[in-house]
């Protein structure tokens, strides 16, 4: 079994992959393109060969924030749908998370910030956590893990 949590933002993907309770890697999703709509496919295509490359078993994904900025908010809400259309390219299942449920379940509190994040991704993860992307990406992938041994 091998579980992926992504983490989204409008430039970048990060994803951690558990295999077992002892296996970990990440990879990182990014584009450089300047115009949005342009990042959002070139990093949708990048997903679909990540996937296609990595075979998760199944993907987990945060759900898209509402933030202040719509326009940030609908990029974010395009680039979960690639994950999500990445994941149905490659026949793998696809679920989002809430972010207060996996900081909850990971984390042992609901409203944890960056730098407790941070902390218990390093604690549990050692030196391949680099970014706080790939700490939430850690986090949902173990949320994520949970829930796939339970079934």
């Amino acid at each position: 079994m091998r579980v992926a949590g992504v983490d989204c933002s409008t430039k970048k993907i990060a994803i951690f992959y558990i295999e077992d309770d002892n296996s970990a890697q990440t990879s990182e999703v990014i584009s450089k393109n300047t115009e949005s709509s342009a990042r959002i496919d070139e990093m949708f295509k990048l997903m679909i060969e990540e996937f296609k490359l990595k075979k998760p078993t199944i993907v987990y994904c945060e759900n898209s924030p509402y933030l202040q900025n719509i326009k940030v908010t609908l990029a974010i809400h395009s680039v979960v749908d690639s994950v999500r259309f990445a994941s149905v390219l490659n026949d793998i299942p696809f679920q989002t998370v809430e972010v207060t449920s996996w900081k909850k379940d990971q984390i042992g509190n609901g409203r944890a910030d960056k730098a407790q994040i941070m902390s218990w991704a390093k604690a549990k993860y050692g030196d391949i956590i680099t970014n706080q992307d790939l700490s939430d990406a850690a986090a949902i992938a173990g949320w994520g893990w949970k829930r796939m041994k339970d079934e």
